[in-house]
């Protein structure tokens, strides 16, 4: 009776070890599965252009953000751009954590957010910014003992390639002239805000005229408000920075709330193209 008790026990410790041994196999397969499932889908190819005079991206703003500023114009040009300028901001004062050359902000025909996959021309304009000390600026004296006060009145007295004012003025929104690029695949949409004049233009570079449109309100860091009058039909517009206060990066919202982006670009240029076109008032 004895030994039957005895393989009795040995057969149910035996089961026991079996079960937790198949239990342990399924769990290890199901993490596996788990950890296969949560694995990094593999990054989009990207499709090169075939048009000789056309640049894809494969390099984002990221990618090129705090870098050494001469090292982001020898990775452009490597992809073959031919017109790149830099522009050099003496904001670099004590406690203000950048190091001397370290680029920020790199723009690519107005846009400063583009995407690995996106196409420019070859010789689009590309404006790389950088930083430097604010002893490095040729207009510093060596007066200013206080490097804010200093700050304050260089940035204030520096006109904006994409506009009439300074930096500290274009960021209220409400005076002066900008201009703004959106790029439409064959072609480009420009937007010009006049608050001078008081009107908003809007042309695209491949047609022969362009829109003309009295502000009727608002300014940029709020909506600005445009109507067109057609007719017996009128529809609104509303014009606004992205962000408050930071003047590169327009939004147009049409009548039916459909949103384009449009990115900083040479005022003078516009201008330029604006003045070829037939003016037609709304």
């Amino acid at each position: 009776m004895e030994e039957k008790g005895l393989s009795a026990g040995f057969l149910v410790i035996a089961a026991i070890v079996v079960l937790l041994v198949v239990g342990s196999m399924n769990s290890s397969e199901n993490i596996g599965e788990n950890n296969s499932s949560n694995e990094t889908a593999p990054e989009k190819a990207i499709t090169l252009s075939t048009d000789p005079n056309k640049i894809t991206m494969t390099l984002s703003a990221n990618d090129l953000k705090y870098k050494n500023y001469q090292n982001v114009v020898n990775d452009l040009r490597k992809l073959g751009f031919t017109n790149i300028k830099t522009e050099a901001a003496y904001d670099i004062f004590f406690g203000i954590l950048l190091s001397e050359g370290e680029s920020d902000k790199i723009s690519i025909d107005g846009n400063s957010d583009f995407k690995k996959g996106d196409t420019f021309s070859k010789d689009a304009e590309i404006i790389v910014t950088f930083h430097l000390s604010y002893t490095d600026d040729p207009t510093y004296t060596g007066t200013a003992t206080d490097s804010r006060a200093y700050s304050q009145s260089t940035t204030e007295s520096k006109t904006l390639f994409y506009s009439t004012n300074d930096f500290e003025t274009a960021k209220k929104g409400n005076s002066g002239v900008y201009s703004y690029k959106s790029k439409g695949g064959q072609y480009n949409i420009y937007c010009i805000v006049d608050f001078d004049e008081g009107y908003v233009y809007r042309f695209r570079n491949d047609e022969g005229t362009c829109d003309r449109l009295k502000i009727d309100s608002g300014d940029l860091n709020n909506v600005l408000i445009i109507t067109y009058h057609d007719g017996d039909d009128s529809w609104s517009n509303g014009l606004h920075f992205k962000w408050q206060r930071q003047p590169d990066h327009l939004i147009l919202e049409d009548n039916n709330h459909f949103e384009t982006d449009f990115y900083s670009t040479n005022l003078d240029d516009a201008l330029s193209l604006r003045d070829e076109k037939k003016i037609l008032d709304y």
